[in-house]
C-alpha cells in the first residue's frame, strides 16, 4: 500500500474523532434515558397542538413526578384508550404517538354524538355551520377554542368525507411533529456539545496537538490499520453503553499520542490552580474548541467520513510503469 502522509494523518484524526464521538453519544443516550427529553418534547408539542397551557418544566423533567396529574385537555388526551395503551405509567409518557391514533382519539374526544366521526357535512350550502357538533366539556374540562377551530377547519375541508377528515387531522399532526423533532434535535445537539466539551477537557484532546503528534508519529501506519479495521466493522448500536465507552477509551489509550494530563502537570510546576487553568486555556483552548465542535457532529458522521477516506486511500495509487512492449521485429 503506498503512503500518503496527509491522507494518513487525516484518517488518524478522523479515527480519534470517531472514538470520542462514540463515548459522547453513549453518555448522551444514558442521560436521555433519565431525563426523557423526547417524551417531554412530545408532551409540549401535544399541549401546543391541543391549545392547552404549557406544562411545568420541572414536572416534565423529573421522572417520578406525574406531569399530567392536573386537570387539562392534555391529560384527557393521554388518558384516551387509544393513547393510554402506548405507555405503562403516567410518570413515563410515550416518546411516540402514531398519527392514526392521534386523529381518531381527537375526533372521538371532541365529537358530539359521533358527528365528526361520521363526517356529517353532506351539504354545506343547506346544513350551514350547525353541521359540526362539538362537545362543550370533556370530563369537566372545557374544550379549547383553538382545538375547536382547528378540527372544524380540517373537517370542513374534507367536504363530507370522513376518511379525508381523518387524513387531514393526521397531516396536521405530522406537520406539527416536524417542529417537535426540530426542538428535540436542537436540544440533543446542545447537550452533545456540552458533553463533548467535558470529555475533551477530561482527556485533553487538543486537535492541534493531535495533528502535530500524528505528523511526527512513527506509528502512523498502525493508526491507519486500526482505522481501516474500525471502518470495516459496523457502527456500534450503543445497547451496552458502559462496554462501548470502555472499549473506546482502551483504543484511545493504545494510540499513545499524548492523551491525558501527566505531561501537563510535569511542565506546569506549581503556579496555582487559577494560573494553571489560564495557562492551559491559553495553550489548548482553540484545540479543545475544535475537538468539541467536531465531536458534536456525531459518531455516524465520522464513521461515514472515515469509510470515504479509507476508500480514497485504497483506490488512489501511483501510476505503475508499464513494461516495455516487445518489438515487432
Amino acid at each position: 500500500m503506498p503512503s500518503f502522509p496527509l491522507l494518513d494523518i487525516a484518517i488518524g484524526l478522523i479515527f480519534i474523532y470517531l472514538l470520542l464521538s462514540l463515548i459522547c453519544s453513549s453518555l448522551s443516550e444514558g442521560i436521555e434515558s433519565v431525563v426523557r427529553n423526547r417524551a417531554n418534547d412530545l408532551e409540549a408539542g401535544m399541549r401546543n397542538l391541543l391549545g392547552d397551557k404549557p406544562g411545568s418544566w420541572w414536572a416534565s423533567f423529573l421522572p417520578w413526578i406525574n406531569s399530567i396529574e392536573s386537570s387539562s385537555i392534555t391529560r384527557e388526551f393521554y388518558r384516551h384508550p387509544l393513547i393510554r395503551n402506548l405507555f405503562r405509567t403516567e410518570q413515563r409518557l410515550p416518546t411516540y404517538i402514531p398519527s392514526r391514533n392521534f386523529s381518531l382519539a381527537v375526533m372521538d374526544m371532541v365529537a358530539k354524538d359521533g358527528v365528526l366521526l361520521r363526517g356529517a357535512i353532506q351539504d354545506t350550502a343547506n346544513s350551514g355551520a350547525g353541521a359540526l357538533a362539538f362537545v362543550e366539556t370533556i370530563n369537566s374540562v372545557p374544550l379549547p377554542e383553538h382545538l375547536r377551530h382547528s378540527i372544524g377547519a380540517l373537517v370542513t375541508a374534507a367536504n363530507g368525507d370522513a376518511r379525508q377528515a381523518r387524513l387531514n387531522i393526521e397531516n396536521w399532526f405530522n406537520s406539527s411533529m416536524d417542529g417537535v423533532s426540530a426542538w428535540y434535535k436542537s436540544r440533543t445537539q446542545k447537550m452533545l456539545f456540552c458533553i463533548a466539551a467535558v470529555v475533551t477537557v477530561a482527556v485533553n484532546a487538543d486537535s492541534i496537538a493531535i495533528f502535530r503528534n500524528l505528523s511526527h508519529s512513527k506509528n502512523l501506519q498502525a493508526f491507519v490499520a486500526a482505522a481501516q479495521q474500525a471502518g470495516g466493522e459496523s457502527l456500534p448500536s450503543g445497547r451496552d453503553a458502559r462496554a462501548q465507552i470502555g472499549k473506546a477509551m482502551d483504543q484511545l489509550n493504545a494510540l499513545d499520542i499524548g492523551f491525558g494530563w501527566a505531561g501537563e502537570k510535569e511542565q506546569s510546576g506549581n503556579p496555582g490552580t487559577l494560573g494553571w487553568s489560564l495557562h492551559l486555556l491559553y495553550l489548548h483552548g482553540i484545540g479543545w474548541l475544535i475537538t468539541a465542535a467536531a465531536i458534536s457532529l456525531g459518531a455516524p458522521f465520522w464513521f461515514d467520513t472515515l469509510n470515504r477516506f479509507i476508500v480514497v486511500r485504497s483506490t488512489v495509487k501511483p501510476k505503475e510503469k508499464s513494461p516495455d512492449e516487445p518489438s515487432k521485429s
